[in-house]
């Protein structure tokens, strides 16, 4: 057997007792009685908290503020519902990239009144759309 042969076997064998001894350290890592112990004060902790949040969410949803929140939460679904909130959005939308476009070529138009450069056209406004 060569040299290069018989280094490549040994590399081949230390990497196959690296995996053996790295799942023996596992093992008895996951079978220690301190992972068993963290494990069980982890879930004890959860519940806890679990239990917790389940009062304050219940204690909230009976206060004042819980239930003008559920009211609130409910008329949001049904303006949803009704289309009334679209309308809403749709509207401040446009409103808002009306305005938008005006100061833009508002812009524009000062830039072309001092002598600096601007494009030749103009990108369409709402208003060009609406045309």
């Amino acid at each position: 057997m060569s040299d290069q042969s018989k280094d490549e076997n040994d590399l081949v064998a230390e990497f196959k007792q690296l995996t053996q001894n790295l799942r023996t350290a596992m093992q008895a890592a996951w079978e220690s009685p301190g992972r068993r112990q963290l494990q069980e004060d982890l879930k004890e902790g959860l519940e806890d908290m679990r239990q917790t949040f389940d009062q304050l969410a219940s204690d909230f949803s009976k206060s004042q503020t819980g239930q003008q929140l559920k009211t609130d939460i409910e008329e949001l679904g049904d303006r949803v519902k009704s289309g009334e909130l679209e309308g809403q959005v749709r509207a401040e939308l446009i409103s808002l990239l009306q305005r938008v476009n005006k100061e833009l070529q508002a812009a524009s138009d000062r830039m072309a009144e001092t002598g600096q450069s601007t494009p030749d056209a103009a990108p369409p406004t709402a208003e060009d759309a609406q045309t």
